[in-house]
């Protein structure tokens, strides 16, 4: 879409641009679970699809907090009640993500090693909601 409006000569766009789409398209495909639709390999299908759907952020500890930052700016929010688990106390140590609606999220569990965590989490953006885009 990019491109093609660069191809037209447009160059600039003063103000906010709103995509407007159908809700009639399917979310998952056929097979997917329903808990995986906050992971980006399972990001659903909609009427427009930017940078895959997918929002990598780090995971922070602050004081005894734990905190998701985006890399990007992304219409996403997330709390946490997460910790890090640096010397491998937990025998089984997972993060959980339980999406909720409108693009906000809960992260809890734990993560097996120290802050921050090196690999990015990568969400998914279910639905863009202007003007957080």
């Amino acid at each position: 879409m990019a491109a093609k409006l660069a191809d037209s000569g447009i160059q600039h766009i003063t103000g906010k641009l709103v995509l407007v789409g159908s809700n009639d398209s399917q979310w998952q495909a056929p097979g997917w679970v329903w808990d995986d639709l906050g992971i980006c390999y399972a990001a659903p299908v909609s009427s427009f699809v930017i940078d895959q759907n997918c929002v990598k952020a780090l995971l922070l500890q602050r004081d005894q907090t734990t905190q998701v930052k985006p890399l990007l700016p992304a219409p996403i929010s997330v709390r946490s009640n997460a910790y890090f688990d640096p010397q491998k106390q937990q025998a089984f140590c997972q993060l959980r993500l339980q999406l909720q609606p409108d693009n906000h999220y809960q992260l809890t569990g734990c993560y097996a090693g120290s802050a921050p965590c090196h690999s990015p989490l990568r969400l998914t953006i279910l639905r863009v909601m202007p003007p957080m885009w």
